[in-house]
């Protein structure tokens, strides 16, 4: 069969007959929560599964599409603009736009920073940041969503403090809570962005 593959979760440990009404899927149950995985041909199969669950009194927690690599894409224009407001406000050097964004007791590290935690300490981290560079911009190449975790995929173009301009791959790591970033962590290999430019070569501008 080539279709597509789901994951939906289900609330409540489904036994053994209600499981026996989705013979496509495989489960995992933890705890409170049921997982059903599988692949399914088209929409109608889908849809189907879906109307079982109703049929059955089952309350249906969240569902995804995954990806080539097992991970939920984010398919819903929702998730997809919460992680680019992120970057958009980021980009705009608006700090009091990523405060809103944020819980109260957000953690954020950047690179190999030291981990903070609290808005106030958030604010004085981001603040930071944007003084050791000229400028920046994010382009996002790609968003999975993973439960209340969102995960961008993006290239981070930069402008030193010096001019030169450097582009460098990074993965950022949201973990929501109520909506809210409550972890924000920053994968990325900055030393190109702080390293002391080489010495200019004959017939370079500036030599």
């Amino acid at each position: 069969m080539s279709g597509s593959w789901y994951t939906i979760r289900v609330a409540g440990g489904l036994g053994v007959i209600m499981l026996g009404a989705f013979p496509e899927f495989a489960s995992h149950i933890d705890g409170s929560i049921t997982t059903l995985t599988g692949e399914l041909p088209d929409s109608a199969a889908l849809y189907g599964a879906l109307a079982r669950l109703e049929a059955l009194g089952l309350d249906l927690i969240d569902m995804h599409r995954l990806d080539n690599s097992g991970r939920a894409r984010v398919d819903d224009a929702e998730a997809i603009a919460h992680a680019r407001a992120i970057f958009e406000a980021f980009d705009a050097k608006d700090v009091s736009a990523l405060w809103s964004l944020m819980s109260d007791d957000v953690r954020l590290r950047l690179g190999n920073a030291e981990t903070v935690a609290g808005k106030s300490a958030f604010a004085e981290a981001v603040n930071g940041f944007f003084a050791s560079v000229a400028g920046f911009r994010h382009d996002v190449i790609d968003v999975w969503r993973d439960g209340d975790t969102l995960i961008a995929e993006l290239d981070v173009h930069y402008i030193r403090l010096d001019g030169r301009e450097v582009s460098v791959p990074c993965c950022n790591v949201f973990r929501l809570r109520n909506g809210s970033v409550a972890d924000y962590r920053t994968y990325i290999d900055v030393t190109p962005v702080y390293a002391s430019a080489p010495p200019a070569q004959v017939g370079e501008p500036g030599a």
